[in-house]
């Protein structure tokens, strides 16, 4: 018995000849068939029962999707795993790890939502990240089940977000310093991130047609930039007035000679925030905030 009910497991020799076993089933028909499976699936040898710890195949899995995803995406991977997976189930056999587990898991990670110290959707998406592991060790014939089927994501706060009015724009776009005014005025204007607005360059803007392509982003492990969040372009109308507004930068900046470098914005480093101490691009005005 368990906090849950009743439950089932089965007993089952490895490709190894040593003794495992899988638990948390509801029913033994359930029991039964996914023994049943498991052994056929073992004989046809589209299973090897693997002996490797969850840290190890972890390891694996991250390098195995590096070429698949942004540089932000694989940092978000490796921070998940280092502070929340690996800590949890690193030491476990990755064939063991049940669902039951992944629960406990779970549990724990309320507890610490709870007392505030993260937020239930970075829990979730470390739940859904494990998913997306264990779902690989399933395609490279390692385990036959997802442990994390079914278990069900940390309820997440509902808020509605506290936008600029209309009459708020221009006095905000006044208190801006010179330098980050017309970045400002992107952002509000064109609606795309913060990582997608630094990493323009003035070949991305048309200002016959009043927009700008978003295809870069800043990475923020460095100070290169990498292909958006899901790898894909699009264009931003930006306006007349923004676009006034940076053809009077453009003319600005070559009448006093300013070798920007290609970049739209030019700002200082921040304070504070995933982009301290970025260099590229830069100004030579005092460190601020936008």
């Amino acid at each position: 018995m368990t906090k849950q009910g009743r439950r089932w497991y089965f007993k089952y020799r490895q490709a190894d000849g040593s003794s495992s076993s899988k638990r948390g089933f509801t029913s033994r028909r359930a029991a039964v068939q996914a023994k049943q499976a498991l052994e056929e699936s073992v004989r046809r040898g589209e299973v090897k029962i693997s002996r490797d710890t969850f840290a190890q195949y972890w390891a694996r899995f991250l390098l195995a999707k590096r070429p698949y995803v942004t540089g932000g995406t694989l940092f978000d991977y490796t921070m998940h795993g280092e502070k929340r997976l690996v800590p949890a189930f690193g030491e476990r056999k990755l064939c063991s790890i049940e669902r039951a587990d992944v629960r406990a898991w779970l549990a724990q990670m309320a507890d610490v939502v709870e007392a505030g110290a993260l937020a239930a959707k970075t829990v979730n998406n470390a739940l859904t990240l494990l998913s997306v592991c264990f779902n690989q060790a399933i395609d490279d014939g390692l385990i036959v089940t997802n442990p994390c089927q079914r278990i069900k994501r940390l309820p997440e706060a509902t808020f509605e977000r506290d936008f600029l009015r209309l009459h708020e724009i221009a006095p905000y776009l006044a208190a801006c310093p010179d330098y980050y005014r017309d970045l400002a005025g992107l952002l509000i204007g064109g609606g795309c991130r913060v990582s997608e607005a630094i990493a323009l360059r003035w070949q991305d803007v048309d200002l016959g047609d009043a927009s700008v392509r978003i295809s870069r982003q800043r990475d923020r492990v460095s100070d290169a930039t990498t292909q958006t969040k899901g790898k894909r372009f699009r264009r931003v109308d930006i306006g007349p007035g923004l676009t006034d507004e940076l053809r009077r930068l453009r003319a600005a900046r070559m009448a006093g000679g300013t070798d920007d470098g290609g970049w739209l914005f030019l700002c200082p480093p921040p304070v504070r925030g995933r982009y301290v101490g970025r260099l590229d691009p830069r100004s030579t005005e005092p460190q601020d905030r936008l």
